[in-house]
């Protein structure tokens, strides 16, 4: 079974460098970022293409259970 990571905040420069590890280790990743926060940082690192993103805010409940339900 491959290994998931839900990774909050994944476009600032500590979740993509968390991101570029677990990517290295064969984890799937799946990222949720602000509408507001660009994904420069994971662009520059060659991972936009690599990682799944989800756009929306960690207290958003419903959001949370729906990424949960569908990548655990």
């Amino acid at each position: 079974m491959e290994r998931t990571a839900f990774i909050t905040g994944i476009t600032g420069f500590v979740g993509a460098h968390l991101a570029s590890a677990l990517l290295e280790q064969g984890t799937l990743v799946v990222g949720l970022y602000m509408h507001n926060r660009p994904a420069n940082t994971l662009a520059r690192l060659g991972l936009a293409d690599k990682v799944t993103l989800v756009q929306g805010d960690v207290c958003d409940d419903e959001l949370m259970r729906h990424v949960i339900a569908k990548y655990h």
